[in-house]
Formats: C-alpha cells, sequence, structure tokens
C-alpha cells in the first residue's frame, strides 16, 4: 500500500511540475479570397478582392499583403492600420493593381501578426495579367 501511494504522489508532482508551453499561438485566417472567386490573379490597372476572416490569439498588431514578383525585383505592399487592436475581423478590401505592374508569375503574402509577436504568413501562388 505503501508502495501505491509514493507511485501515485509521484505521478502526481510529476504532472503538475510539468513544463507549460509558452509558445503563443499565431493567429488564423479562413475563408481566404484572392482575387475574384480566389482566381490568384490580378489585372493591371483593375480592381483586386481580398478576403480572409481573422482570429488572433492576442490583439491584431498589423494586417498586411505583399505581392513580390519571381523573375525580378518589382512588388507591391498593402497594409491596414483600422484592424489594430482588434481579435477577430475580417479583411475585406479592395484595391487597384498598379498601371506600372508587369504581367507575370508572382508570390502572394498574406500576413497577421499579433501583439505578443505571433505571425501568421499565407504564401499563395498569383498570377498578374493585362486585360
Amino acid at each position: 500500500m505503501k508502495r501505491l501511494i509514493a507511485i501515485v504522489l509521484s505521478a502526481a508532482i510529476w504532472v503538475g511540475c510539468k513544463k507549460e508551453d509558452t509558445t503563443p499561438a499565431k493567429p488564423t485566417a479562413a475563408n481566404i479570397e484572392i482575387g475574384t472567386a480566389n482566381e490568384k490573379k490580378g489585372y493591371v490597372g483593375k480592381d483586386f478582392h481580398f478576403n480572409a476572416d481573422v482570429k488572433a490569439a492576442d490583439k491584431i498588431d498589423s494586417v498586411w499583403i505583399q505581392i513580390v514578383q519571381h523573375s525580378g525585383n518589382w512588388q507591391l505592399v498593402q497594409g491596414w492600420a483600422e484592424y489594430k487592436g482588434l481579435r477577430n475581423t475580417n479583411v475585406h478590401k479592395h484595391f487597384y493593381i498598379p498601371t506600372d505592374a508587369p504581367t507575370g508569375s508572382f508570390d502572394f503574402y498574406f500576413r497577421v501578426k499579433d501583439q505578443n509577436g505571433s505571425l501568421l504568413e499565407i504564401k499563395e501562388p498569383f498570377t498578374i495579367l493585362e486585360k
């Protein structure tokens, strides 16, 4: 009986002293739509649609997209300060692909940073076309 009590106490102490995971949870995004009907295409000089439902473990610090050309150095960065301080939100934006944007293959990044420093980064293939 003493041995059983010793085992139970040892197990309780081990479980009680177990180190907690202190890694902050990352923000999440769902219902992401990159371009109309999520076609992942933009058109030079035309309106571009982006949508995502964001949930942050802590309050949002920053939200932005970046479009980076594969073969070249053109890029577009677009950020939105109105989401700072929110925890859960819908990011629904329309903006224009600049008229000087080259056509071709790009990487599309969507990033959300929490006030605790956690970063969500989503990378998708993206194409800019002439229309």
